[in-house]
């Protein structure tokens, strides 16, 4: 059986995307809490109330993270991600449907623990989710 990861934040501008991921997560039963923002702006914010020693239970342990998004996508919050001092640093799984050559070589440089393609699947998921375990 798999440990249950406190909290999961699913970083995407697509509500259809957060829903299913949503579901999926709580159907595995395999996060106590997941959580959704709109953009890797919102994301930072959230971040931000991780520093310090009042890190809340908000804080996460996992990051789904899009790559296109408006306002911040994921590339510019991978950028600013690295610059936080967070009390603990959640891992990063980058979910997109991007094929993009380019865009998937960015995202080796920021040591992200694995990419999911969308949509999502049960197997997929999971796999990374244990590969989580064992970081």
């Amino acid at each position: 059986m798999m440990k249950k990861i406190k909290t999961i934040l699913i970083v995407d501008d697509d509500p259809i995307f957060t829903e299913i991921a949503t579901m999926l997560l709580h159907h595995l039963q395999v996060a106590e809490q997941v959580l959704s923002v709109v953009n890797g702006q919102q994301a930072l914010a959230l971040l931000h109330a991780c520093t310090g020693a009042d890190a809340g239970r908000d804080c996460p342990d996992l990051i789904l993270l899009d790559i296109n998004m408006p306002v911040m996508n994921g590339l510019e919050f991978l950028e600013e991600f690295q610059g936080l001092s967070l009390t603990s640093t959640p891992r990063v799984v980058i979910c997109t449907s991007s094929q993009e050559p380019y865009e998937l070589s960015e995202i080796s440089g920021y040591g992200v623990m694995g990419i999911l393609t969308k949509p999502l699947k049960p197997d997929n998921l999971h796999a990374m989710l244990a590969l989580w375990q064992q970081q």
